[in-house]
Parts: structure tokens; C-alpha cells; sequence
């Protein structure tokens, strides 16, 4: 069905292709969450936040960063897209107290500060 999403997280989105992106179609509607909004995607979820804008968190840096307690853990909100890393290193997504790395064994590495 349709899902409600709007504002910053909505143009992400669209930046990153809307429907047929690395996200796909919306599975749940805009969702507040500590100190900012989410919105769940078939491909990952965006994340938003005043002061970090939105961005997209996908595979299994979302999964480990939502079992350290997401935007409410210890890294806080995305500051940057999950990003392919060069020579097929992995994907990386900064947060506002570390890094999360997916290696391509789909180990996660994280690192603070």
C-alpha cells in the first residue's frame, strides 16, 4: 500500500533514485525516532536528524546499528550515505561518534570518535 513519507527523507530518496534506487518503494510510513524521523525502504531505511540532515543506511551496517540502539546508541545519527568503499573494500557509513564497515565477508567493524 502507500506509505506517508515527506520532507528531507522524501527527497533523499528521490536523489537516490525513489523507486527503482537502491531503496525501492517505502514499507512504513514517517516514523519518529529520538531526535529526528526514519523512514523504512524494501532496500534499507533513511534516517533524519536536524543537525545530520538524511541519509540511508542499508544491509548489515543498518542491522548491527540498530542492535547497538540506532540513532539512540553509542554512534547517534548518520552523517553520511552507506557508500561502496574502493577496490570492492566493503561499504561504510560515518555516524556522528564512529564507523560502521561492512567487509565484503559481511564482517562489521566498528570504529569510534
Amino acid at each position: 500500500g502507500a506509505h506517508d513519507v515527506r520532507g528531507a527523507i522524501l527527497e533523499h530518496w528521490r536523489s537516490l533514485g525513489a523507486q527503482t534506487g537502491v531503496l525501492g518503494y517505502p514499507t512504513g510510513d514517517d516514523t519518529a525516532v529520538p531526535g529526528g524521523w526514519k523512514t523504512d525502504f524494501a532496500g534499507g531505511s533513511v534516517y533524519w536528524s536536524p543537525s545530520t540532515g538524511a541519509h540511508a543506511v542499508r544491509g548489515g551496517i543498518l542491522t548491527h546499528w540498530l542492535a547497538d540502539g540506532g540513532p539512540a546508541g553509542s554512534l547517534g545519527f548518520p552523517v553520511t550515505d552507506h557508500v561502496a568503499l574502493p577496490d570492492g573494500g566493503g561499504w561504510q557509513v560515518r555516524f556522528q561518534n564512529g564507523t560502521l564497515t561492512e567487509r565484503p565477508d559481511g564482517t562489521i567493524e566498528t570504529t569510534t570518535g
